[in-house]
């Protein structure tokens, strides 16, 4: 968690628009994956509520598996940077478009939903 903090807390110092900001910590949480901060990724999805340390470790370990399988296939994780930021007009979403590049040289682009609560943002 102290990383995830780290993200948004480092992405929030800087000003600018709100969609650039989602843009910044959307690319920090997908930066985590490459150092197998797999807890840190997990914590930075919205739980309005808290939840029972059983499911957050099972998050974690979901992610760390999808990781770990595409790492396989591609290689680690080369490279994340937000291409594109669309905010939703009731403000406090948006949707983060990733260019996620690997190491074979293969790229991805993905769609991360994110939501604006008490000032930070996380992946919806």
């Amino acid at each position: 968690m102290a990383i995830a903090a780290a993200v948004m807390a480092a992405a929030a110092c800087e000003e600018k628009p709100a969609t650039d900001l989602a843009g910044k910590v959307a690319e920090g949480y997908y930066s985590l994956l490459k150092e197998d901060a797999w807890t840190d990724f997990a914590d930075g999805y919205h739980r309005p509520d808290s939840i029972p340390q059983g499911y957050r470790r099972q998050l974690a370990a979901s992610v760390k598996m999808a990781e770990k399988e595409q790492r396989a296939l591609h290689g680690g994780i080369a490279g994340v940077k937000a291409v594109r930021t669309v905010a939703d007009s009731t403000g406090g979403y948006a949707h983060v478009f990733l260019l996620v590049t690997r190491e074979d040289s293969t790229a991805e682009e993905i769609l991360v939903p994110m939501v604006e609560r008490g000032g930070l943002w996380y992946m919806k």
